[in-house]
């Protein structure tokens, strides 16, 4: 089966959520859930910030990309374009 992608929604994070998880534990970096949810919410709330995609193989949530103007890891700096 080919794989398929959708943007992300509000009911997504929590999915999203595991994704960045894994990978924070991966790079070593301090994973704070209550900060990555917030900045999370307001990504997928507000798409003028960027767009979070879920990626799925057969059915499953497979991967994750992002494309941003916003910073999940410094979730208060927004970038300028």
């Amino acid at each position: 089966m080919f794989p398929s992608l959708r943007i992300a929604l509000p009911d997504d994070v929590e999915l999203l959520l595991q994704f960045m998880r894994a990978y924070y534990e991966f790079d070593r970096h301090v994973f704070r859930s209550d900060e990555a949810r917030a900045a999370l919410l307001s990504l997928v709330k507000d798409r003028s910030l960027g767009k979070a995609w879920l990626i799925f193989s057969d059915d499953q949530a497979a991967a994750t990309s992002f494309s941003l103007g916003y910073s999940l890891e410094f979730p208060r700096a927004r970038c300028i374009h």
